[in-house]
């Protein structure tokens, strides 16, 4: 996990992303930004398959789905509940 992060770059930035309907990507960026790395490959490789597939199977939306819970639960463990909803509000 990274240190001295900037939480309202990250949330800025992640309201951007979702504002150009960069759903999957910006999971991804949550991730790394704030040093999830095994959790970041894993939305990356999901993000690959969507993009190879041109959509995303069931199956994998809820593999995605559960990404996003570990995340979340990740980000209140390390951050607290008050980052947790900035970010999610931002999505």
């Amino acid at each position: 996990m990274k240190k001295n992060i900037d939480i309202n770059m990250v949330v800025a930035q992640v309201a951007k992303l979702t504002d150009s309907n960069n759903h999957g990507e910006v999971k991804q960026y949550i991730c790394e930004a704030l040093g999830f790395e095994s959790l970041a490959e894993s939305f990356a490789l999901i993000n690959k398959l969507h993009e190879i597939d041109g959509h995303l199977y069931r199956n994998l939306e809820h593999y995605r789905a559960d990404k996003n819970n570990e995340m979340f639960e990740l980000i209140e463990a390390h951050f607290g509940k008050d980052v947790r909803k900035s970010i999610y509000l931002a999505m």
